[in-house]
């Protein structure tokens, strides 16, 4: 039953007598709002950038339906967004851990933990969890393939770089004692764990082996928020769980309301609609640090890494047969076609013009934000060069391959430019991606800069389809590719061993160095290294071997060549306390301390075109603006209405609209009530 009383209302009585002309006039009912609203029920509102794109935590690799499924459910352990600095892994479902052997870890089970439905948490529960998992990552071959059952979208992860499932079973021992035996060691499992999929739901409100609905089904876990209800292009509501294992959170109510349309979204912020808002444009940055109204923090470098991807793989004929035959090592673009290609670019240009200085220096694949990074790594975008010199050593590297072509020419910047040019020693192909503006200006600056190193470009644009299409199938189709990467996790092995192990799908560049100390020799001992500080070092190694323009080359030496990383702002209400800000935009809204009340909404009046009476029964509804109210509803009933009970008729839900065309009626007396919405209620 609903059961409410209205706070702010209009109600206009209409008699309708379609066969006779004499009856009684319409009734205008004044509204009568009341003056005592509960301010901890006011909803705190995020202004949210995009539709989630799908409910179930297993099928799930986006970042807006991670932050929808944060709020309410929970994984064994979490990474401690309160400490970014080191990205801490700390217990959450599970009070502590235990590592037997390298392939044998057992968790503690949080006892007293109880479902947003009621249900009991233990390790039967936790273990149903990850038996879905696998279901859903088809280990067996026994998933239906077809419209309603499909491969899990992450499962790349849950296998290990020969193809075998990191998993190979888990045992329950006690009622609160779980236990997971891995195929093979696996030194990044407990940062796997923290990746979503593994998030623990309840069995009695999730199927095991079908998918959770976006459109239709309710996501049910321990977390500090139960997940009330999703409207495309509309809103998602939360609201607080009163039992929550933790603390009940102080935000009681919470709606994120979707808007897609940055410019909308930034000004609604501007205008106070939101607590909290995201997808913030770097052009507003600084119009929302002018306002005092908000706070903008400059939280630091994301973890994205974008990059250019050159094809360091053997030079193959279109019916992808190699070109000389038995040449698996041999790569069509060298590792020293490689490096001057690095120092060629301009990168300076690159950060102030094209990216308009809200980007930054470049990373390795492990960028300065995730433990293991590798500081001490100097690129060709280091400060202490600059372009001019980055040419002259690319001119450098250029004439020791082409000594005859090159010979007599100036190496400097400046001198011999037209001559370098004009000489077309290779002829490389690179990829834009269709619609990309920031593509299409980085392959302009590629075109002048590398002709200034003799090199001439073919540009071809691919959709993203095409593009994943060659890359997988036929990369020495693609000399040059722009391309960006994020990591799932926070180690680096989810950044370094799907970008360069030859058996990753998402290995275009081809690299396949098997020299001894080399890269998969490398990559291959840090995948099994338990302690974490020796695998970090491992992973550091690695990024030198990779990047390093100081370092003598090496087979696989600038595969890779990073651009640039985008600096991270936080945008809220200047009166939010303890927000939990993180390079990995996830949204944690636990820890937040918040009060804030708003007026209800303010009177209006209610009007109509109606007949007095009405002898048709179609007319029109309209209403007068009320302060303070963002939308309005519409309920009719055949008597008078101070009370919204279920028995009336709800026309209109939430609509921001002023008029309502009613048609279709029959004689009698009908009550039409309009009620004001906004955050208050």
């Amino acid at each position: 039953m609903i059961l409410f009383t209205i706070a702010s209302q209009s109600i206009i009585k209409i008699h309708i007598n379609i066969n006779d002309k004499n009856s009684k006039d319409q009734d205008l009912i004044d509204q009568f709002p009341i003056s005592s609203l509960n301010a901890n029920k006011t909803p705190f509102i995020v202004g949210f950038d995009d539709n989630p794109a799908t409910l179930d935590p297993v099928d799930t690799w986006e970042l807006s339906s991670m932050n929808v499924q944060h709020q309410v459910v929970e994984g064994l352990v979490d990474y401690n967004l309160s400490s970014q600095s080191s990205f801490e892994i700390i217990p959450k479902l599970a009070e502590y851990w235990y590592w037997h052997s390298p392939t044998k870890i057992s968790f503690k089970i949080r006892e007293n933990v109880y479902f947003h439905d009621g249900t009991l948490l233990n390790a039967n529960v936790v273990k149903w969890n990850f038996e879905r998992l696998m279901w859903f990552s088809n280990v067996t071959g026994a998933l239906p393939l077809n419209g309603s059952s499909w491969e899990a979208f992450p499962i790349s992860l849950y296998f290990l770089s020969d193809g075998t499932f990191i998993f190979s079973n888990f045992e329950v021992s006690s009622a609160y004692n779980f236990t997971i035996y891995l195929n093979a060691p696996f030194a990044a499992l407990l940062d796997l764990l923290c990746f979503g999929a593994t998030s623990i739901l309840s069995p009695n409100s999730t199927p095991k082996y079908g998918y959770l609905d976006l459109s239709t089904d309710k996501l049910v876990g321990t977390g500090p928020f139960v997940y009330d209800d999703f409207i495309r292009d509309v809103e998602i509501r939360f609201h607080a769980y009163h039992n929550y294992w933790g603390g009940k959170a102080e935000i009681e109510e919470m709606i994120w309301m979707i808007v897609e349309d940055d410019i909308a979204r930034m000004n609604a912020a501007l205008a106070g609609t939101y607590e909290y808002v995201t997808g913030v444009l770097k052009s507003y940055i600084d119009i929302f640090r002018a306002d005092p109204d908000f706070h903008v923090e400059d939280v630091g470098e994301d973890l994205w890494y974008f990059y250019l991807e050159i094809y360091s793989g053997p030079d193959k004929n279109p019916d992808g047969s190699l070109k000389t035959p038995g040449d698996y090592q041999g790569q069509k673009n060298n590792a020293t076609l490689r490096r001057a290609l690095a120092w060629a670019l301009n990168y300076t240009y690159i950060w102030d013009g094209i990216q308009s200085r809200y980007a930054v220096e470049g990373t390795p694949a492990v960028p300065r934000a995730m433990p293991g990074h590798n500081s001490s790594v100097v690129q060709a975008s280091d400060s202490k060069y600059n372009w001019t010199w980055g040419i002259y050593q690319a001119r450098q590297l250029m004439a020791s391959m082409y000594p005859t072509e090159t010979a007599g020419l100036d190496l400097h910047l400046g001198t011999d430019d037209a001559l370098w040019d004009a000489l077309s020693l290779r002829t490389l192909e690179v990829n834009r991606h269709l619609g990309s503006t920031t593509n299409l200006r980085l392959n302009l600056l590629m075109e002048i800069n590398f002709g200034l190193i003799g090199i001439d470009l073919v540009e071809t644009i691919r959709d993203w389809g095409d593009y994943l299409d060659t890359g997988e199938n036929s990369p020495w189709e693609m000399d040059i590719a722009y391309i960006n990467w994020y990591s799932d996790y926070l180690n680096p092995f989810n950044m370094v061993d799907p970008l360069f192990n030859l058996a990753s799908g998402a290995c275009f560049s081809r690299i396949n160095d098997t020299s001894p100390g080399g890269l998969t020799e490398l990559m291959d001992t840090a995948a099994v290294e338990t302690n974490r500080t020796l695998q970090l070092e491992i992973y550091q190694n690695i990024q030198s071997y990779l990047y390093d323009v100081e370092r003598p080359l090496t087979p696989a030496s600038h595969a890779h060549i990073s651009t640039w990383v985008y600096l991270v702002q936080s945008v809220h209400d200047s009166d939010l306390l303890g927000v939990n800000y993180n390079v990995i935009s996830i949204l944690d809204f636990y820890s937040i301390k918040w009060n804030k009340t708003i007026p209800p909404p303010g009177s209006f009046l209610l009007i109509s075109n109606a007949g007095t009476p009405d002898d048709d029964g179609t007319f029109i509804l309209g209403w007068t603006s009320s302060a303070w109210a963002n939308s309005y509803s519409i309920y009719m009933h055949n008597s008078s209405i101070s009370i919204i009970d279920g028995s009336q008729t709800l026309l209109l839900d939430h609509i921001a609209t002023s008029l309502f065309p009613v048609s279709g009626l029959a004689s009698g007396d009908y009550y039409f009530v309009v009620v004001a919405h906004n955050t208050q209620g």
